[in-house]
């Protein structure tokens, strides 16, 4: 689940995975690769890293505000 929702903020973003991973410090997209078909777990600063240039909080990227807005509406 972390993988597509990368992925998703990532195209919303209009980037490709070579330039997410160029902009959190990889040299191709390879590793943005794996992430997103969640063969990798990144660390906590990589997840930090790509929140921050993807625009949106860790939070959103481990689907944990979507959970609480369903529950705010229950």
């Amino acid at each position: 689940m972390l993988g597509a929702r990368i992925r998703e903020q990532r195209e919303r973003e209009g980037l490709s995975q070579r330039e997410l991973g160029l902009a959190i410090g990889h040299e191709s997209g390879n590793y943005i690769s794996k992430l997103e078909r969640d063969e990798h777990d990144p660390s906590t600063e990589i997840l930090l890293a790509i929140a921050r240039v993807l625009g949106c909080t860790v939070s959103h990227l481990l689907g944990e505000e979507v959970a609480s807005k369903t529950n705010e509406a229950a």
